[in-house]
């Protein structure tokens, strides 16, 4: 079962991971896709020097905090994974958390 936690944990962080914080700030606010201007790479440097260093900064601290997300959501998991294991023995439940996962994981692709 301790696989299993270690599991769930590196999964949440690979979904938290893949939000692309620049492709969100660049379509949010400039409806415009950060990877077809400058360079093509969706960072930080990519947004300030397109967009400005406000734009580049929001991207930079939207990823820090992905990465703090990431850490207090593993860390929890790894404390409450009885009370989550409980939650998810509905089948029912495990299959609507793992659509909405998936989904969330594809808008934040394609998005």
């Amino acid at each position: 079962m301790l696989i299993l936690k270690y599991i769930l944990i590196v999964v949440c962080g690979y979904l938290l991971g893949s939000i692309s914080s620049s492709v969100l700030i660049s379509k949010g606010l400039y409806r415009m896709d950060i990877r077809t201007k400058g360079s093509g790479n969706a960072g930080a440097t990519n947004m300030a020097r397109i967009f400005g260093m406000t734009s580049g900064l929001l991207t930079l601290g939207g990823d820090a905090l992905k990465t703090v997300a990431a850490v207090f959501l593993g860390g929890w998991l790894a404390v409450h994974i009885e009370r989550f294991q409980q939650f998810m023995q509905t089948r029912r439940t495990a299959i609507t958390v793992l659509f909405w996962l998936s989904m969330a994981s594809l808008l934040a692709y394609y998005y």
